[in-house]
């Protein structure tokens, strides 16, 4: 008899048929569901059991193909009681960043994990000359862009770890968030995914049952929670 086939997003798309997969940031509180919407304003206010929440869901850019095997945007809220990416502020601190700086992504092709290399902040509005579109680097953009990308991010980020070798052929991940300190303002993490056994990085104190997933998201997170939209 066939072995059954394994649900390989362990529960939760019967939860939620939007779910595409779970993202951890080392070091932080970041631990949960990302979802996927049909644009990108569908999970601001909507948890992962679809019901309203302040602090919404995590969820992937509506313009990342999940089939393309290419980079990665993920947005979350900046929370007060520090859930979502309530804790991004810490990586400001270059030895923050330096000590936490491993990422792990699970989805339906397995487990990857990326290593954070730069941070900066921009604005979220396009008419803003601080305006970065991320969008452009979704995807699969091919060597030259991405060339082209590192170059800007070395140029716009306020930490950019230079000793760590970028690939024009690599994937890559931003995790977004605001930044209430600038008027629109968005921080944005950015990360390379690692070849090889790249696990043995993920620290050993951090270990979770991986045969499950829970989520302890509330439907009615308090209003005084949020800190930017």
């Amino acid at each position: 008899m066939a072995q059954e086939e394994k649900d390989w997003s362990k529960g939760m798309l019967a939860i939620n048929p939007d779910y595409v997969g779970w993202l951890t940031v080392y070091g932080t509180t970041a631990d949960g569901p990302v979802v996927q919407g049909e644009d990108n304003n569908e999970y601001l206010r909507t948890n992962i059991y679809g019901e309203h929440a302040t602090a919404g869901t995590l969820f992937m850019d509506s313009i990342v193909n999940m089939d393309s095997g290419g980079n990665l945007i993920i947005y979350g809220h900046h929370m007060r009681d520090d859930t979502m990416f309530g804790e991004f502020d810490k990586y400001r601190n270059k030895e923050f960043m330096e000590e936490n700086n491993i990422v792990r992504w699970e989805d339906k092709t397995g487990t990857h994990i990326f290593r954070l290399f730069g941070a900066m902040i921009i604005s979220g509005s396009s008419t803003d000359t601080d305006y970065v579109n991320l969008q452009q680097w979704a995807n699969k953009p091919g060597a030259q862009e991405t060339r082209s990308m590192l170059q800007i991010l070395k140029e716009k980020c306020f930490l950019y770890q230079d000793d760590l070798f970028r690939d024009p052929n690599g994937r890559y991940l931003f995790l977004v968030t605001c930044d209430e300190r600038f008027w629109n303002g968005r921080i944005v993490l950015i990360g390379e995914e690692l070849d090889g056994d790249s696990t043995t990085l993920v620290p050993k104190d951090t270990a979770r049952d991986t045969e499950t997933h829970e989520t302890t998201q509330s439907s009615q997170p308090s209003e005084s929670a949020e800190k930017a939209k």
